[in-house]
């Protein structure tokens, strides 16, 4: 069924000018009758249908890019970032919390200081708008992060020491992704 320029601007969504583009690279089939322009309604769903499928395409893509990022699923529901979308910030809290609720003496003083540091260095990068200055934020949680487990080996004892270890497997990892994606956005 063949239908006006006009409407097949109104299916796709699009100027009769974008439409005409369109014709002219040969993305949608039309034929001149007359001096106007008569679109191939078929030729139109079949681009809807493939304008679809790589709608569907860039979502996964999307998606993916947000799972790689550590960005957890509430993220990708909304468009604002926040640092508690960070993965690396999800487990910096508990840890300073845990710190803190050791017994009190100078090593787990300094190492809650330390990752207090660690997650203040984490928000600022993530708000940081300039690439530079956010790859410094993130290197400086880092060093901080490892300051909190320096501090919570010497200062010893079970806990201080499951603390450093979790620290060292889940913290520090979480980070080196953060200053690995911004190196390579360089």
């Amino acid at each position: 069924m063949d239908i006006s320029l006009r409407e097949a601007a109104v299916v796709l969504g699009q100027s009769e000018r974008q439409v005409r583009y369109a014709i002219k690279q040969g993305r949608i089939k039309a034929t001149l009758r007359a001096g106007r322009w008569v679109v191939d309604r078929d030729s139109l769903q079949r681009g809807t249908e493939q304008r679809e499928h790589r709608q569907r395409q860039l979502d996964g893509l999307r998606a993916s890019v947000e799972a790689t990022l550590g960005l957890t699923e509430d993220a990708a529901t909304h468009r604002r970032w926040s640092v508690r979308d960070l993965k690396a910030f999800q487990t910096a809290v508990p840890l300073l919390r845990g710190v803190s609720g050791l017994p009190t003496s100078a090593g787990s003083d300094a190492a809650a200081a330390a990752l207090k540091r660690t997650v203040q260095a984490l928000t600022r990068g993530t708000h940081e708008f300039y690439r530079e200055r956010k790859q410094t934020a993130y290197a400086e949680a880092r060093v901080a992060c490892c300051d909190a487990v320096s501090e919570l080996l010497v200062a010893g004892g079970q806990a201080a020491e499951a603390l450093a270890d979790r620290i060292e497997a889940e913290l520090l990892p979480a980070i080196g992704g953060l200053l690995r994606r911004s190196e390579r956005r360089r």
